[in-house]
């Protein structure tokens, strides 16, 4: 490719595919949603890096006759939105619980710790990459095989877990920092409720002491 930029000695050019194997979804049957059973991880629940569970859907597996074994997604799976304006997008999986892949996600299974977290950072860095990738059709779309191809800048070991333990560092200061920030807009948020109550209680006090035709003077600024 034309674009692909010199890498360090050490360094090389791989396709995914190489290094890890994309699982596409099941196509689940909407018809046989139900309210309560196994979840299903559908596009959208994919947000912010994460694969969010609160507006999941749910199946019973007594209704299909296939082995769905495959599409399970246990803990710290790498998952990709294939199709969508959120095409490109990554989330990583950290429940405890299983769920179950939806078709148009893709899914990424990587032991290594490690590995696991340099490409789930890479990847991050492509998204409107992928997403431009992905325009001229109906919708966004990627297709297994324009994943498969994505080349990756691989780095030797060392260097590789280097890097990782460097943005882990670093993006623990900005989860820490974030949480800082909302624990402050938190307590703002408390006592001004606080003041505002404590001024119109008083308010309300002062003005049932009062005869009706006196209460303009306390509202003279």
């Amino acid at each position: 490719m034309s674009e692909l930029y010199e890498l360090p000695d050490g360094w090389e050019w791989e396709k995914l595919e190489s290094i890890t194997k994309l699982q596409n979804g099941y196509a689940f049957k909407s018809k046989l949603f139900v309210g309560d059973g196994l979840p299903i991880v559908r596009i959208k629940n994919i947000k912010n890096e994460k694969v969010l569970l609160d507006d999941v859907v749910y199946f019973n597996l007594s209704d299909y006759s296939k082995n769905l074994d495959n599409y399970k997604i246990i803990k710290n799976d790498l998952l990709i939105a294939m199709s969508g304006a959120t095409t490109g997008k990554i989330g990583l999986y950290d429940k405890d619980d299983e769920s179950y892949l939806n078709q148009r996600v893709g899914l990424f299974r990587i032991d290594n710790s490690d590995l696991r977290s340099y490409l789930f950072y890479f990847l991050t860095t492509q998204i409107e990459k992928n997403l431009a990738q992905s325009l001229g059709a109906a919708q966004p779309n990627l297709s297994s095989q324009q994943i498969n191809e994505m080349d990756i800048p691989t780095p030797p070991l060392s260097e590789l877990q280097r890097i990782v333990s460097k943005l882990n560092n670093l993006f623990d200061k900005i989860d820490k920092s974030i949480a800082i920030h909302q624990k402050n807009m938190d307590e703002a948020d408390v006592f001004m409720g606080s003041v505002l109550n404590e001024t119109f209680s008083e308010l309300k006090e002062k003005y049932t002491k009062v005869p009706l035709f006196e209460v303009s003077n306390y509202l003279t600024f």
